[in-house]
């Protein structure tokens, strides 16, 4: 078992790196056309979006990228042109699935990048990110539980006690409360 994260070790390398203690990795020729199209991807992010090199962020998108992308482009490099919204709507859907809140708002969020890149690019026909579904913040949400009947008179007759004092024609926020609250009442008894 390591004695650190791989986020742990990636940053340290880039740490020791920078100072110059570990050296680069030699460039290595890639022939994949999934692996090209990563590393283009990743070299768009450091270039023209200002992301670090080796960051987490950086990391977040290549990973996305590579499961988007694998099994969607042929062996010649082929096959994104092909590529649709319900696709994309697919892949969110069943990866969202899976995750929690924020890992899915991580996804859709590293997906959009992807689908920028690739539409700028020239590799999509069309702009695919507006197929990309927002994710629901709903987890621990619940709706308030209902008022036992005997407090449901009382709190009405406070509401439309605190009405008798205003002038005539006055119309305040606490006006349609009491109503509701009281239609409420008569369906449940």
């Amino acid at each position: 078992m390591p004695w650190c994260s791989q986020t742990s070790e990636r940053q340290l390398l880039v740490y020791l790196r920078g100072l110059g203690l570990v050296q680069e990795p030699e460039a290595l020729v890639v022939s994949d056309p999934l692996d090209r199209l990563v590393a283009d991807f990743v070299e768009y992010l450091v270039r023209k979006r200002g992301l670090a090199v080796g960051s987490h962020s950086v990391y977040e998108y290549e990973r996305t990228a590579r499961l988007f992308l694998s099994g969607r482009i042929d062996p010649d490099g082929v096959g994104l042109e092909r590529l649709t919204a319900g696709d994309v709507t697919r892949f969110v859907l069943a990866q969202c699935r899976q995750r929690s809140g924020r890992m899915s708002w991580a996804l859709v969020s590293s997906l959009r990048g992807l689908l920028r890149f690739l539409f700028v690019e020239g590799l999509t026909p069309h702009d695919l990110t507006g197929a990309v579904l927002g994710v629901a913040k709903w987890r621990g949400g619940s709706l308030p539980k209902a008022l036992p009947i005997d407090q449901c008179g009382t709190t009405v007759g406070q509401l439309r006690s605190d009405q008798r004092g205003r002038p005539a024609g006055f119309r305040g926020p606490n006006r349609a409360l009491p109503a509701g609250v009281a239609r409420l009442r008569g369906r449940e008894a």
